[in-house]
């Protein structure tokens, strides 16, 4: 007996001629190196102010839950209460314009502009609209002799943005360092702080023109004009 020397083995795996890889997942992650410093600018910027300003913070704070606080914040404006208002104002613009690149990216929109260039024009469109929607009301206040309660309500518009930043400043580090595919949940946890923060807002102004006597009827046509009606066209414009 001749043993047979031509015996070949059938492999039942499959090999890719590139070698060996291990598996990846493409994550959703729109890290750069601006948008790392811009956080920690921003992060600063927040320490100056809880350093500096710890009994403005803790009065802008209780203001959004307590009417008659806002309405002494707004009596007072003291030098402390104006320079701490100044630093978060700048920290909110810069939280929200991060925010709004960053739903811009979630959705898919604009993404074919250069990181930088969209985010300038995410911080020119977030100073734009709170400049002209300041300028409506104003105007609006002079028409109907109510400039008084107008200024009170863009008083506590502010301490609503500033207390907004703060909390829109731990969504966007999240959402920039998201470890997972995609962060829908600190997007939307986003959205949730901003509506609720909106509908308080909104509170407030209704009490503070009821004070005007306003009739139900011109209050409800006063912040649709000015409240409602921008938001719809700016849905309107991205859509």
């Amino acid at each position: 007996m001749v043993p047979r020397t031509d015996v070949t083995l059938t492999s039942t795996v499959k090999t890719d001629d590139k070698g060996l890889a291990l598996p990846y997942r493409q994550v959703a992650n729109h890290n750069t190196d601006w948008l790392t410093i811009l956080l920690l600018l921003a992060l600063i910027l927040f320490a100056s102010v809880r350093n500096s300003y710890s009994k403005y913070m803790g009065h802008l704070l209780h203001s959004v839950v307590n009417y008659s606080t806002g309405f002494r914040m707004f009596q007072e404006k003291n030098s402390s209460v104006l320079q701490g208002a100044f630093r978060l104002e700048i920290y909110f613009y810069l939280t929200a314009s991060v925010f709004v690149f960053q739903v811009f990216h979630y959705f898919q929109i604009a993404t074919s502009l250069p990181s930088l260039l969209l985010f300038a024009f995410c911080l020119g469109a977030v100073i734009a609209y709170f400049f002209i929607k300041k300028m409506l009301y104003m105007l609006f206040g002079m028409l109907v002799e109510g400039s008084n309660e107008t200024s009170e309500f863009l008083f506590n518009m502010d301490n609503f943005n500033r207390v907004t930043g703060l909390f829109l400043f731990p969504i966007i580090t999240v959402v920039a360092f998201y470890p997972f595919e995609d962060p829908d949940i600190p997007v939307f946890t986003g959205f949730f702080i901003i509506v609720v923060m909106y509908l308080m807002l909104l509170q407030r102004g209704s009490k503070i023109l009821l004070k005007k006597q306003f009739s139900i009827f011109y209050l409800f046509l006063y912040l649709c004009t000015l409240e409602i009606l921008p938001l719809l066209l700016i849905f309107k414009m991205i859509g």
